[in-house]
């Protein structure tokens, strides 16, 4: 018996709901774990960074001598040498690194809440509390890891990658129940 073109895209949709939704809840167990182990997930972070840094430093050495001999080869040297030994003291020094990147983080955490928080009524937007109340909890967040600052440094990485990953599990999740279902109108989700 042959299938016709609706069965043939409910069967396909039914498949990508399916691995949406089991690709959703990976992302969310992955998110939890990784927030759980956030010291762990900001030192593999850091490390995979230097790693990235010196192996593109290296191929930037590569490059100046094999393909711009002439001209450009002293700015790709500089570049890769450069890169190459950032990466390696990235690599050698994590927590030195860590704490220097929470530092810029709180630092532009406390920048952007002060520019949104005055701006905001300046502009007479239609939004403007929403916008300044965004601006307000980022200033509060900024400054609540300056107060606790370096301790803060060995977790606040992992925590934010390991939200980022929670969020995008819950987005996976839900997102095949808000795509129309094959054979019914474009303003009717498919859920049940």
């Amino acid at each position: 018996m042959a299938m016709s073109t609706i069965d043939i895209d409910r069967k396909t949709y039914e498949n990508m709901r399916n691995w949406g939704l089991a690709l959703g809840i990976g992302m969310i167990i992955l998110g939890l774990l990784t927030i759980s182990f956030s010291v762990f997930t900001t030192f593999f972070g850091i490390i995979l960074l230097g790693i990235v840094l010196a192996v593109r430093g290296v191929v930037d050495i590569v490059t100046a001598f094999t393909r711009y001999r002439h001209n450009g080869m002293w700015w790709h040297l500089f570049g890769g040498i450069f890169a190459l030994a950032l990466g390696l003291l990235v690599i050698a020094r994590p927590g030195i690194t860590a704490a220097s990147l929470t530092l810029l983080i709180a630092a532009f955490l406390v920048v952007v809440g002060l520019f949104k928080t005055i701006a905001a009524p300046v502009e007479h937007e239609s939004n403007w509390g929403w916008v300044m109340l965004s601006g307000i909890i980022s200033l509060a967040f900024g400054i609540w890891i300056l107060s606790i600052w370096p301790a803060v440094s060995f977790f606040l990485i992992g925590l934010f990658i390991g939200i980022e990953i929670l969020i995008q599990g819950v987005v996976m999740a839900a997102l095949p129940f808000t795509t129309p279902h094959p054979g019914k109108g474009a303003g009717e989700a498919y859920a049940h």
